[in-house]
């Protein structure tokens, strides 16, 4: 089987918790799509997903929703994956024959979640709400006078409300206020700024140890210091250091250990990023995204051959400082004693190190058409998201389990 693109998207609650990811997937040979791109497309990231990458290692332990198209519904192909955590979101385009309902029914009753997918409401696709758990609206298709309506038409019913497609967070404030239940969209990756604030207390003094930190004629003593001076930082940088994501032969006992066995350029952004989780009100998955994001710029440069590839970390880390601090990047990144070269890169995508970043960020949007230029072997992009997702994910899970 041909190597398919595949990522997910994080579905949040009300809170900004992560409630479920859908999978995002193309097949690198489009070409090879047949008459059913739809179909075929659904089956390779089912065979993928569990057979291949392991649903585990792209969800973690939260539910997986996957489109699924008429092929599935109408007894043409079987869905090769059980129900455990997994939804199935039901393309706008299936018409509700007699044999889709009937399919739909059995699914349900046998323990999948039901999802409606770019929903529009007509009087025909009644029986597709009776059988829905999930309705999700697109609110960059929709005016709020009609999503407004179409909230109204949809409550009251034992149904879940999701706001698809949610790009900023005035966006995401509006649908809150509409009475969504759950939101997607690449709100995350995005500042919240506000014309006119400054920057917080708290924000602007983590700012500014970052910069010290940052710092390249900081020595090691010097940096040492730094962090030992904050008692949470050095506890959360040492519990992090010696967990599974580092695999060290021996535990660590100091910060000056922790520089020497891992290089001062790796405790200065792990110090960095540790940090940032410390900003008021952002939700967790945020550093997740950043250290996919960091890794995945790390690993695509390895697979490039290049020979020393933490300066590649360190764009894809700090690309997404204003998503953290709520300001304009390039007034964050002024502040910051990192290279010219990481500079141009994270504000104008330029050099190697830009270019890398672009297609990090082209991958996690899923503008995966600007991947087939042949600069890359496809399966490189894969690879390097699955190993940076994986990698992610453990490193996350310390990092909060050390907050």
């Amino acid at each position: 089987m041909d190597p398919i693109y595949v990522g997910r998207q994080p579905i949040f609650d009300r809170k900004l918790d992560v409630f479920a990811y859908e999978l995002l997937f193309r097949g690198h040979n489009r070409a090879s799509s047949g008459p059913n791109p739809g179909d075929k497309a659904t089956a390779e990231v089912l065979v993928n997903a569990v057979m291949d990458m392991g649903l585990e290692n792209l969800v973690g332990t939260h539910p997986a929703f996957i489109n699924v198209s008429a092929g599935f519904l109408d007894g043409r192909y079987p869905l090769p994956i059980s129900p455990d955590h997994v939804g199935l979101e039901i393309l706008e385009d299936v018409a509700p024959s007699e044999v889709v309902l009937e399919t739909i029914a059995e699914l349900r009753q046998r323990g999948y979640t039901i999802a409606l997918d770019d929903f529009v409401y007509r009087p025909e696709l009644e029986p597709l709400l009776e059988l829905a758990h999930l309705v999700k609206l697109d609110v960059l298709a929709l005016t709020e006078g009609e999503l407004q309506k179409s909230i109204a038409t949809l409550r009251g019913r034992p149904l879940k409300l999701v706001a698809e497609k949610v790009e900023t967070h005035r966006e995401l404030e509006m649908c809150r206020d509409l009475g969504f239940d759950y939101f997607q969209g690449y709100f995350l990756t995005k500042p919240q700024l506000m014309q006119g604030s400054a920057t917080g207390t708290n924000r602007a003094l983590i700012l500014q140890l970052m910069a010290r930190i940052q710092a390249p004629d900081a020595e090691l003593q010097e940096l040492e210091n730094l962090i030992v001076q904050d008692v949470a930082l050095t506890y959360r940088l040492l519990r992090h250091v010696n967990s599974a994501a580092f695999a060290l032969r021996r535990e660590v006992e100091s910060v000056r250990e922790a520089i020497l066995f891992l290089g001062t350029n790796t405790i200065r952004n792990w110090a960095s990023l540790i940090l940032l989780t410390r900003m008021d009100h952002k939700p967790s998955e945020l550093a997740t995204t950043a250290l996919i994001r960091a890794k995945m710029c790390e690993r695509l440069a390895f697979a490039q051959r290049v020979q020393s590839t933490h300066a590649y970390f360190t764009t894809g880390l700090f690309s997404m400082l204003d998503a953290f601090m709520d300001r304009p990047l390039p007034e964050l990144i002024a502040t910051l004693p990192l290279t010219q070269a990481i500079k141009q890169a994270v504000l104008k995508f330029e050099g190697h190190l830009g270019a890398t970043l672009q297609r990090v960020m082209w991958y996690e949007n899923a503008a995966w058409d600007k991947l087939d230029d042949g600069q890359l072997d496809p399966g490189a992009y894969t690879r390097s998201y699955m190993e940076a997702l994986r990698w992610a994910n453990t490193s996350a899970h310390m990092l909060q389990g050390a907050a």
